[in-house]
């Protein structure tokens, strides 16, 4: 689960702010993972993190979670490719901090590890949200 801990106090202070059952996605982006594909993509994990700040998704069955949805939404806000058909590797203007491979994005790395990441960080957290 790549470092991804759930700690008593996490758990306490989760349930504090938590409404209903909900969880604040950018929870998930902590910490940061250990390596990137290309010099955009950590910029871009910030950048999503802080987008996603206040967007909370609801446990409650009748509302289905859209975990993929918030993701792929934010992803386009952020550098204007639609999730699904991005090229492999594209430039963000925004996220380039120099060099001539700043702001660079893999959609490799987002659709084999950022993505599969979240997931599983969402559903650990998912879990303990329930069982607490």
């Amino acid at each position: 689960m790549n470092n991804f801990r759930l700690s008593l106090e996490y758990l306490r202070e989760a349930n504090r702010t938590s409404r209903d059952n909900k969880l604040v996605l950018s929870d998930l982006f902590t910490p940061f993972p250990e390596k990137f594909g290309l010099r955009g993509d950590p910029y871009l994990w910030g950048m999503m993190a802080a987008r996603l700040n206040y967007s909370w998704l609801n446990e409650d069955e009748d509302e289905p979670l859209s975990l993929e949805g918030e993701i792929k939404r934010a992803f386009r806000e952020l550098t204007g490719q639609n999730w699904d058909d991005a090229p492999d590797e594209f430039q963000v203007e925004a996220l380039n901090h120099g060099g001539m491979s700043g702001g660079w994005i893999s959609m490799d790395w987002w659709r084999r590890t950022g993505l599969p990441l979240l997931r599983d960080r969402f559903d650990a957290a998912d879990v303990h949200l329930r069982n607490a």
